[in-house]
């Protein structure tokens, strides 16, 4: 297994270039990536469950592995990069927000 050590200087801009790369076709379309954190979403199941393939069909066509165990599969709301993200839209963390508001 090759591995990319994200210790070295300039690992995380080559690994997002890459990941970019092999996922490129509809970037912001119906997911977007954030170095190891791929987001997919949809408006109905069947969609969903035709993404999902497709980005797992290409992240194993370039040997790249997904952790089950940290994927979360038809969720409505997540928490990603400080944000809510649900079906109402993206809104501020807010655990985050709350030094500001005191």
């Amino acid at each position: 297994m090759l591995v990319i050590l994200f210790s070295l200087y300039n690992a995380p801009a080559i690994f997002q270039n890459y990941i970019d790369y092999v996922l490129y076709n509809a970037l912001n379309n119906y997911y977007t990536v954030y170095l190891n954190n791929v987001l997919i979403f949809s408006k109905t199941r069947a969609k969903h469950i035709k993404y999902v393939n497709e980005i797992i069909q290409r992240l194993g066509n370039t040997r790249l592995q997904i952790n089950i165990n940290k994927s979360k599969f038809y969720a409505t709301k997540i928490k990603y990069l400080s944000l809510i993200i649900s079906t109402n839209g993206i809104t501020m963390d807010p655990k985050k927000v709350q030094a500001l508001q005191k």
